[in-house]
């Protein structure tokens, strides 16, 4: 600056307190009073907003009894839904027992909870320790409440327990079910293990999608045969592309194994099924062609020239319009999006009810303090 002084002068007065600091306002921080208070109004503005537009902040919560008996009614649905065993013999005996429905197989420790990875975390220090493997059985709690919740609400699906026990026994019950971490599901089908998540990290969200890509169900009772057609070779295939051929219909057929990529994608392409089947107007179909995963080359992937899965191929008049490589769920919808904007197809509008839940969690981000 050009005068010093004054520009010092201008500097100091701009940083400097002045002696009668009862003129000045402190932003002080919340007392817990107040964060409770507010931890609240944001869980009952989120509760509404679970509840939908109809209901209000000051909805009637459920007594004490009611709780009560919500949670007893529940406990005595998981008893009969979730069958308890302890033995590989009970297991191979309820499997010849359950003919085509799925049997999904939860095996926990008592007291051992494994992440899954290929290097376990390690503590540095002996209070980390015990914070750590806190956190893990907290993560196993969490799983085992997730599976119970799932077996309430998928009628189709056999669900089973086995808890290992410590010591000798336990090491010889998991060499008996072929596996060495705890947790660990099971997915069968005719006999014959389907798949199988091994650890405690990203269980809760791969239970879910296991079971709607191996069981064909989802939770509340929603079936993907409602939505995604099942393909069983070439010539469904075909027939799936050449049926009803119509340049105004995008068909959408993803071929994949029971591999980890393919189970990730397919919530994405079931959710597109579900979203576009609301349209008053046909404009999309979609199957999916489930091949072996072996060593050698299966016949379907040499004919369809798939190098890799899950692959998405695209039809138009009984024509492929494109092909996806990418078990990225972005990249399918933005994909499907594109073809349909090349054939000038216009998409769906939002369904209502998802379009009332943003206007409620709108409502709610400007109720928050």
């Amino acid at each position: 600056p050009h005068n010093f002084k004054l520009y010092h002068k201008m500097m100091m007065q701009r940083f400097t307190l002045p002696k009668d600091l009862s003129s000045c306002k402190f932003a002080l921080p919340p007392t817990l009073t107040q964060r409770r208070e507010r931890t609240q109004r944001r869980v009952r503005v989120h509760q509404s907003s679970e509840r939908g537009p109809a209901s209000s902040l000051h909805a009637r919560r459920e007594t004490e009894e009611e709780a009560l008996r919500r949670r007893l009614a529940e406990s005595e649905k998981v008893e009969e839904r979730v069958k308890i065993i302890s033995t590989p013999a009970e297991l191979e005996a309820h499997l010849e027992q359950a003919g085509e429905r799925l049997v999904i197989l939860e095996v926990q420790g008592e007291e051992v909870c494994d992440t899954g990875l290929v290097e376990e975390v390690e503590a540095q220090w002996k209070g980390d320790a015990k914070a750590l493997e806190a956190q893990k059985l907290a993560m196993c709690e969490r799983i085992k409440s997730t599976f119970q919740r799932t077996a309430r609400e998928c009628s189709h699906t056999d669900f089973l327990e086995i808890e290992v026990p410590d010591g000798p026994e336990g090491k010889e019950l998991m060499a008996e079910l072929g596996i060495s971490v705890l947790p660990t599901i099971q997915y069968y089908k005719h006999g014959k293990m389907l798949w199988e998540q091994a650890g405690s990290v990203g269980m809760e969200q791969e239970l879910g999608e296991g079971l709607l890509f191996v069981g064909n169900e989802g939770m509340h009772g929603v079936r993907t045969q409602d939505y995604v057609a099942e393909l069983t070779g070439l010539d469904d295939h075909w027939k799936f592309v050449t049926d009803g051929a119509n340049e105004n219909i995008l068909k959408v057929v993803m071929v994949g194994t029971t591999c980890k990529p393919a189970i990730k994608a397919f919530p994405a392409l079931m959710a597109l099924a579900r979203s576009f089947a609301q349209s008053e107007k046909k404009i999309t179909e979609f199957a999916r062609l489930l091949v072996e995963d072996r060593n050698e080359v299966q016949p379907e992937l040499k004919e369809l020239r798939i190098l890799e899965v899950p692959t998405f191929l695209f039809y138009r008049g009984g024509k492929e319009t494109g092909r996806l490589v990418s078990s990225n769920r972005g990249d399918l919808i933005g994909t499907i999006l594109q073809q349909l904007s090349d054939a000038g197809i216009s998409p769906p509008p939002p369904p209502r009810n998802a379009t009332a839940g943003a206007a409620q969690r709108r409502e709610a981000r400007t109720a928050r303090p």
